[in-house]
């Protein structure tokens, strides 16, 4: 058993690399594809950081991939601006033209070759999510109903609440519920608190996280007040507590939270449908980043993932045997938020050095390079910070 699941850990380490590997040298190629497009020459394209291990030195842009494969990078003439009189040389110690340096072009090529990382980001994730919508579909439900059918513990409670409130037997309980309202009452020992439910991924994870819950001896109850349908205007509640029981037939421990779940419809599209309605879909992902983002703001990171926070999710959607679907899922929603952060107008990442560009055009001035340098580096070391902070919790969490 420890051989089995070192191996799937360092196969779902392996197939984690590939995903990071995979939006990062998508991202770069963004970069160099509208550079030379634009004819700004280019002496790298490097897949990684670090040591080289590989360089390919065929061309004007040498190709390399380094040690550490957890980033990537175009390196184009004059990109960080030029001094006064100062001459660049390219990878053959020749001079180079002036139309060839990233500083002198205009601030139009400027911006599309900057947006251009982001752009093909976004593009890989429509990819990514029109196979999803394909191949596997989404889950769609209209209305919050929940499954009880095989948790014996809640559907006995529906089974004599309704009883109660009806005065006769039920044939056969409900296999689902509609929904009104969802508390939880957890407590540590002697401290106690509530939390409501306001959709649908508070509960997956609260569900999700029952067998912790009672490893940790947390007490922790899910109270439903619920109706048998949603025309139905009888208001019922139940109560169901975390922690184990053994099953009678199976001698086997069970947690209470178990087999419960919401009650989704998967929804497939044909190939022609889903091209419209992966744009639905990407619309609607791209709401839930921009809340997720605004969090950031008021202090709330607990909806951003670092590394290992992408790593544990790859890591649970393998052990679920969610397949290459579910992979590509990861791979569609990490191009899509790598794409999105990357475009935001923070310092140094590529819509902060958007948003300079956008200001010399504004001012017909340019911005001192020494100035714009030491702007991005304090960014660059803020977000190193933040991310530092992130993943410092995502491996808390991992125990």
């Amino acid at each position: 058993m420890v051989f089995a699941f070192s191996f799937s850990s360092i196969l779902n380490i392996l197939i984690f690399l590939v995903i990071l590997c995979i939006t990062i040298s998508i991202h770069e190629l963004g970069h160099l594809t509208f550079a030379k497009h634009f004819n700004v020459y280019c002496y790298e394209y490097s897949i990684g950081f670090g040591k080289a291990i590989y360089t390919n030195k065929k061309g004007e842009t040498h190709f390399c991939i380094r040690l550490i494969p957890l980033g990537g990078f175009v390196r184009m003439a004059g990109e960080e601006g030029l001094e006064d009189g100062e001459e660049l040389l390219d990878n053959n110690d020749k001079p180079l033209s002036k139309k060839r340096i990233f500083a002198n072009i205009k601030n139009g090529p400027k911006i599309m070759i900057l947006a251009a990382g982001g752009i093909f980001n976004m593009i890989l994730a429509y990819v990514c999510f029109f196979f999803v919508l394909v191949f596997n579909g989404v889950a769609i439900t209209n209305e919050p109903v929940v499954k009880v059918i095989n948790n014996h513990a809640l559907a006995n409670q529906i089974q004599e609440e309704l009883v109660d409130s009806e005065n006769h037997l039920l044939d056969k309980v409900p296999s689902s519920i509609y929904i009104r309202n969802i508390e939880v009452n957890y407590s540590t020992g002697d401290t106690g608190d509530y939390k409501v439910i306001e959709n649908w991924d508070d509960l997956a994870n609260l569900l999700n996280g029952s067998q912790k819950f009672a490893k940790e001896g947390v007490s922790r109850e899910l109270i439903i007040t619920f109706s048998k349908s949603k025309k139905d205007k009888n208001i019922y509640d139940v109560t169901l507590k975390s922690g184990s029981i053994k099953d009678e037939k199976s001698e086997q421990e069970k947690y209470l939270f178990e087999n419960i779940g919401i009650n989704y419809v998967i929804k497939k599209y044909n190939v022609l449908e889903a091209i419209p309605q992966t744009y639905k879909f990407m619309f609607t992902y791209f709401v839930e980043v921009c809340k997720a983002f605004g969090r950031l703001f008021t202090g709330h990171t607990e909806q951003l993932s670092g590394l290992v926070g992408i790593y544990k999710t790859v890591d649970e959607t393998a052990r679920t045997g969610a397949g290459a679907i579910g992979m590509i899922y990861i791979a569609g929603a990490i191009s899509f938020s790598l794409g999105f952060f990357n475009l935001m107008p923070i310092p140094a990442l590529d819509g902060g050095r958007i948003v300079f560009v956008l200001i010399e055009s504004l001012t017909r001035k340019k911005v001192n390079p020494k100035i714009e340098g030491w702007i991005h580096t304090v960014g660059f070391i803020l977000l190193f910070g933040l991310m530092i902070v992130i993943n410092i919790r995502d491996i808390i969490k991992l125990f």
